[in-house]
């Protein structure tokens, strides 16, 4: 399992992420619009306000999914929140959608495939 965290951003920009009204309890599976599914590993009682931390888990996901989550965490968290931060394994993440991409590829053990394009008539 993949434990990603998110630091300093509101409680509104976590329930937008999530696509919810209600924070979400400890273990509760939630499925993002991109039809990925993660586990909440934050608890609803904590006092989201005092630390501004939210934790969930993915268990598993192709190069496409990390792809889209990437894509989806950089839009909804860090492009819009500027305090927020981002760790994956609790190691700190760049807030741009490559290096989210590649962190989760190298944490997830999956294969990332780039497409370079050697055209030099352009």
């Amino acid at each position: 399992m993949t434990k990603i965290t998110i630091q300093n951003a509101t409680k509104q920009d976590i329930l937008e992420f999530l696509n919810t009204d209600d924070m979400p309890n400890l273990g509760d599976e939630i499925n993002l619009p991109c039809d990925i599914k993660i586990v909440s590993a934050s608890s609803k009682s904590q006092k989201f306000i005092e630390n501004s931390v939210f934790h969930f888990f993915i268990q598993s996901l192709s190069s496409v999914g990390i792809g889209i989550l990437s894509a989806y965490l950089y839009d909804k968290i860090c492009k819009g929140v500027e305090k927020s931060k981002l760790k994956v394994n609790d190691n700190d993440v760049k807030k741009d959608e490559v290096s989210i991409r590649a962190k989760l590829s190298v944490e997830m053990n999956v294969e990332l495939t780039l497409e370079i394009d050697n055209d030099t008539n352009s």
